[in-house]
């Protein structure tokens, strides 16, 4: 089964149904969307999905428009292949190359008459900043939401999932190890000295 994942990174709608896909451990091909240069009204989208609405999942023929049908469906399949994302986009690499080199205009500008033109520069990266700033926010609301009704079904797994992701707690640091006094051994030959020896006794 082949699983194509059409979406644009800030938006909170398409990290929904990227982390289901995450999730689920199921192999996909990403591909981003620039929904900020209106690539969703391109001939090539509108094909896929005459809507022009981001995230899109598509499965086989078939295609699903909205995050929580995605989700839904996600939940549904039972592919158990571990995969990571496979991103084909070259409009990300273009984007780069036009923000470098516009804030190297920007910085090697010297007199305020060369600042002038190049001011629309500051304004867009506010923009940007703004936006991905109220993406985060309306994530954590989602995902908040998301914890409040697993909390309220008793769904623990669901629950552990989002708190972890959202603290990003790593569960396999290294223990710490104590002596038989409770004190914390700090230097590392010391540590080892005092394992082998409780695992001599």
């Amino acid at each position: 089964m082949s699983l194509q994942l059409f979406y644009w990174p800030t938006s909170s709608a398409s990290q929904k149904a990227l982390m289901a896909m995450e999730e689920k451990q199921l192999k996909f091909k990403g591909t981003i969307v620039n929904i900020t240069e209106g690539e969703q009204n391109q001939g090539w989208y509108l094909r896929i999905n005459s809507a022009g609405q981001v995230p899109v999942l598509q499965i086989e023929d078939h295609c699903l428009s909205e995050s929580d049908v995605i989700v839904e469906k996600l939940d549904k399949l039972n592919n158990g292949e571990v995969g990571r994302m496979e991103c084909s986009n070259h409009h990300k690499e273009n984007l780069l190359k036009k923000g470098k080199g516009s804030n190297m205009d920007f910085y090697q500008a010297k007199e305020s008459k060369e600042l002038l033109p190049l001011q629309h520069i500051k304004q867009k990266n506010k923009l940007v900043k703004t936006a991905a700033r109220n993406d985060k926010k309306t994530y954590l609301e989602d995902k908040a939401s998301e914890a409040q009704e697993a909390a309220f079904r008793g769904d623990t797994q669901t629950l552990y999932t989002i708190t972890r992701d959202l603290t990003r707690t790593n569960p396999s640091q290294p223990s710490t190890v104590k002596d038989e006094h409770g004190k914390l051994i700090t230097k590392l030959e010391d540590q080892c000295k005092r394992l082998a020896n409780h695992f001599k006794t």
